[in-house]
């Protein structure tokens, strides 16, 4: 469950937040009660109810303050559905700004650029009648300061208020939404106390009058406060970030984290509310022609050697050594099983890929915009968006674009050919301009990588490296200017990680290290040889080409990010 604060319009155009001074470090228990009443047609006699804990710890980091959050839920309804879940995160928020660096606290905003979303746990302090402080993508005024008792306390505290109106025509009917939210933060260290919120939904579903009522209040507890933190029976942190889902799932991707969330309801929807329903995290879906899918989050890599996902696919046999090294730079999988059998696998790097900028106003100052980049492998467009979700992923590699009703507008942002070449053949490669990779180049080649955008490629050469893939780089009077990485993963070889230095393209680099890898990969007695290449880099599609590769399958980079262009994502 997450303590999020409903979006009930279309996020707005976000000025600069107010900035203030960081809260003093501290600890902050919540406990959120919501419950959902149809009151009219296609709802009359429906009710869910939602409850959770939370603890959200802020203490001082290097230039923000660090948030250990960790959070439970339980849901049920009137038809007898029953779920629950646990989520455990750790995030940083500018001091400044309050502007989340990497991701936000709550899971369900993560679809949302984490620059563009405020903090929820503290305001500046010092506010002023009238002024407007940003909390997470909605803008609150504030109204005064009054007495009010939580946590057992007396306070002083500060109230700011929200409301709005708001259209929606989706899968689930058009209706009308009106809405209003309230919060409550302490005048002296601005950290969170209260908030309320109160939502009236109205229209049609499938032609039929219908119309619900929601309310929903997060309350600050008591310090030793913990409540369905200890019912979770234990669960280590990766098992933390998965529900459980009860009958009657139906077609609709049930979640139960955040305020708002229509979880499992047939009929009853509204954009903001289904978006928040489809992106929680989920052990099982239901999928047509699969039937119930479990997903399971996979910790050791002995866990996937040997394994064949995608069996029609031609980088089928590579994946499982692939998933093993995003294992091994502290990234996260997860596969899809069925009675046993592997149908799907996901893959997040560990490490957000940094973006160009995005417009003025919009990241704060100094911070990179970033996107957490990944693999989704799945036979099946649901089955993939489920863990799309799962894994946090905002932009992907995946063999075909997911063709289902999304919350986040899923879009096709390039295609990357897949080329083989059977049986290599040793080759004539020139020494004088390319060498084996040595221990004491990593730290230039890291350079090389990273000077092309990409982060954290340390950790990710050494676990290259140290799975038994073999490096070359290209030297021009001395100096590193190129490099380039092969493995062979049983009779399949693959080339990755090409980089020349700008300064250095068009002079035969790029050629002389794939001549000095096939030939590396031939004496290793690879049957096979494949690399992936993206479309519209008609060089290196023509560099292969050349050296005899074919077309042998595709792959699609799918974003819910809407900055990101293509030539932005690199396939690590």
């Amino acid at each position: 469950m997450t303590h999020s604060f409903p979006t009930l319009l279309p996020l707005l155009v976000l000025g600069a937040p107010a900035a203030g001074q960081a809260p003093p470090p501290t600890v902050i228990p919540t406990r959120n009660t919501r419950e959902i009443t149809g009151t009219g047609g296609a709802y009359l006699g429906y009710t869910d109810e939602l409850e959770s804990d939370g603890r959200f710890e802020l203490r001082p980091s290097p230039g923000g303050v660090q948030v250990d959050a960790r959070y439970s839920w339980r849901w049920s309804s009137s038809e007898g559905d029953r779920q629950s879940g646990r989520e455990e995160r750790v995030v940083t928020v500018d001091a400044d700004s309050r502007r989340y660096r990497d991701r936000c606290d709550l899971d369900d905003m993560d679809g949302l650029p984490p620059g563009e979303l405020a903090t929820w746990l503290w305001v500046p302090t010092g506010l002023q009648e009238g002024q407007v402080v940003q909390i997470l993508d909605e803008q609150a005024r504030v109204e005064g300061v009054e007495t009010i008792v939580e946590a057992d306390q007396t306070w002083q505290a500060v109230r700011l208020s929200a409301t709005g109106t708001g259209r929606r025509d989706d899968d689930y009917g058009q209706l009308t939404t009106t809405w209003s939210e309230t919060w409550w933060y302490d005048s002296q260290t601005g950290t969170f106390l209260r908030s309320q919120y109160d939502e009236r939904a109205e229209g049609t579903v499938e032609g039929a009058q219908g119309d619900f009522v929601l309310q929903e209040l997060v309350r600050r507890m008591p310090a030793d406060h913990r409540g369905l933190l200890d019912e979770a029976g234990g669960r280590t942190p990766a098992e933390e970030t998965t529900g459980t889902t009860g009958p009657g799932d139906g077609d609709i991707l049930s979640s139960c984290c955040c305020l708002g969330n229509l979880a499992g309801i047939p009929l009853i929807g509204g954009l903001a509310l289904r978006r928040r329903a489809l992106r929680k995290p989920r052990d099982t879906v239901k999928v047509a022609g699969l039937g119930t899918v479990a997903l399971v989050e996979v910790r050791q890599p002995a866990e996937l050697r040997g394994q064949r996902f995608g069996e029609d696919h031609a980088l089928s046999l590579v994946l499982a050594d692939l998933a093993c090294r995003t294992l091994a730079t502290g990234g996260r999988v997860q596969v899809a099983r069925v009675e046993g059998r592997l149908v799907g696998l996901a893959m997040a790097e560990a490490t957000p890929m940094p973006l160009p900028a995005t417009p003025a106003g919009t990241a704060p100052t100094g911070q990179a915009p970033t996107q957490r980049v990944g693999t989704v492998i799945a036979p099946q467009g649901r089955l993939a968006q489920a863990l799309v979700y799962n894994l946090g992923l905002q932009t992907w590699f995946a063999l075909h674009p997911s063709k289902i009703t999304s919350p986040d507008s899923f879009r096709v942002v390039e295609s990357w050919s897949v080329l083989a070449l059977d049986f290599p053949q040793p080759q004539r490669w020139d020494p004088g301009l390319v060498r084996r990779m040595k221990d004491s180049d990593r730290a230039a080649v890291v350079a090389l990588l990273e000077a092309e955008g990409d982060a954290g490629m340390d950790a990710w050469l050494q676990a290259q490296l140290a799975d038994g893939d073999q490096g070359f780089v290209a030297v021009v009077q001395g100096r590193i200017v190129g490099a380039a990485l092969c493995g062979l993963h049983g009779e399949v070889g693959r080339l990755h990680g090409l980089v020349v230095h700008p300064d250095h393209r068009g002079q035969g680099l790029g050629a002389e290290l794939l001549r000095a890898r096939l030939d590396a990969l031939a004496l290793l007695g690879a049957m096979r040889v494949v690399v992936e290449i993206a479309t519209a880099n008609l060089a290196s599609m023509h560099l292969a080409r050349e050296a005899g590769f074919q077309p042998v399958g595709s792959l699609v980079v799918e974003s819910r990010l809407p900055t990101v262009r293509p030539g932005q994502v690199g396939r690590r």
